[in-house]
């Protein structure tokens, strides 16, 4: 699918929600659902391009999700950050020329427009979860270049097993 096409589909999928609910945190909801819903097929995608899936955890998260994000978004991210606190992971995920938001200005503060592909890479996280020992995985974007952030991000909260 072209570029052209993705954004003009997200933009006119926003702002008709932003019509329907009126509320920027809902639709940012709303985006995040419908991500977990496209999940799948970003899934298959991106498994189609590396031939396979890791084998453990530390790949998944500074090897896989960035390779994923590459064949998703047509580029590499700028900057992954893992840390890890108890049994908690957190990893956040930067980019600074998001081709999901560039050139587009989000009507409020509280939207995030690539929440969609928060909720795909949460979904993603979610079927790995079993085999990679964590639990209860939630991805969030926390910066937007459309609200006026200077980069995308995104952040990924693990919650391990062990």
């Amino acid at each position: 699918m072209s570029e052209i096409l993705l954004r003009g589909i997200l933009l006119t999928t926003t702002l008709r929600m932003l019509n329907e609910l009126r509320d920027p945190k809902s639709v940012t909801e709303a985006l995040h659902q419908l991500g977990r819903e496209m999940g799948e097929i970003a899934l298959v995608a991106y498994l189609r391009s590396v031939k396979g899936a890791d084998n453990d955890l530390g790949t998944f998260l500074s090897k896989s999700i960035p390779s994923w994000f590459k064949t998703i978004m047509g580029r590499g991210l700028d900057n992954v950050r893992i840390s890890e606190s108890g049994k908690t992971i957190i990893a956040r995920y930067s980019i600074s020329d998001c081709r999901l938001c560039s050139g587009i200005i989000s009507p409020s503060p509280d939207l995030f427009i690539c929440e969609v592909v928060a909720g795909a890479l949460e979904w993603i996280a979610d079927q790995r979860s079993g085999e990679l020992g964590f639990e209860a995985p939630s991805c969030h974007e926390t910066a937007c270049r459309a609200r006026g952030d200077g980069f995308c991000e995104f952040t990924l909260s693990l919650k391990t097993k062990i």
